[in-house]
């Protein structure tokens, strides 16, 4: 599932038009290509496949989808969850004043941990020279695990929380739409376009 879900955070959703019938189906290919793989057959009849070559009518599919990917789905998205209430109380834990970033001595073994990681990760914001001394400015740990783990939160400083519904939400549309009802017709035709085209 997770190879499912990078791919489709790693498709740009700008390259298609969704108001296009035929753009809107070759993005439903996209996203689906991990899971689903559509073709049509020598006399253009639409075929769809998992991705262990099973043939799947669409009754078939829809149940594939409502019955194996979307609990998949809704238990990764559980785990994200759970990763991120580790790692954000791990970092921020709750009896501190969740304002200030621990020292990255007290960080260490949770990069290790959660990100294996063994040397201070967190990007240089400024340098400041006083004198003979240097002072160092990083970014704060919040930022760094909102970079590495997107989704986990949310960058108000002053309220941390979990967003990983908001982070997936659009993924979470895309799923149940399409567990529910696929575009067959518009999928047809765009395949017969390319075919031809």
């Amino acid at each position: 599932m997770e190879s499912f879900v990078d791919h489709y955070f790693s498709i740009n959703q700008t390259d298609y038009d969704m108001n296009m019938p035929l753009q809107s189906s070759k993005f439903i290919i996209d996203i689906l290509s991990p899971l689903i793989l559509f073709s049509l057959e020598e006399d253009d009849i639409l075929l769809i496949h998992d991705t262990n070559q099973t043939k799947l009518t669409l009754p078939m599919y829809e149940y594939f989808m409502q019955f194996n990917i979307y609990p998949q789905y809704k238990q990764f998205l559980k785990q994200k969850e759970n990763f991120c209430k580790r790692v954000i109380e791990s970092f921020y834990p709750p009896h501190k004043n969740e304002h200030n970033d621990l020292e990255y001595e007290t960080i260490k073994p949770f990069l290790e941990e959660y990100y294996h990681i063994k040397e201070d990760p967190r990007k240089l914001i400024s340098m400041r020279q006083d004198g003979n001394s240097v002072t160092y400015t990083k970014e704060r740990w919040i930022e760094f695990i909102h970079r590495m783990t997107p989704g986990c939160l949310d960058l108000n400083l002053y309220n941390v929380k979990y967003e990983i519904d908001h982070y997936y939400k659009q993924l979470t549309r895309w799923i149940e739409s399409l567990s529910v009802q696929l575009p067959t017709d518009n999928i047809w035709k765009y395949l017969m376009a390319k075919k031809y085209y």
